[in-house]
């Protein structure tokens, strides 16, 4: 695996960690949290991919 890609992975589990925190402190809509976990699944199957 290149360093280019285990870098752009850990910039992915970054967003990924924050993206996640912020999802657990919010008081937000059923409907915007879906879209949070939504999108925090494409970044988990992006990481994913990078590493196949």
């Amino acid at each position: 695996m290149n360093l280019k890609i285990v870098k752009r992975n850990s910039d992915l589990l970054e967003e990924v960690t924050q993206k996640y925190l912020s999802l657990l402190k919010d008081k937000k809509s059923k409907v915007q949290k879906k879209k949070m976990e939504v999108y925090i699944e494409s970044l988990l199957m992006n990481i994913e991919k990078n590493i196949k």
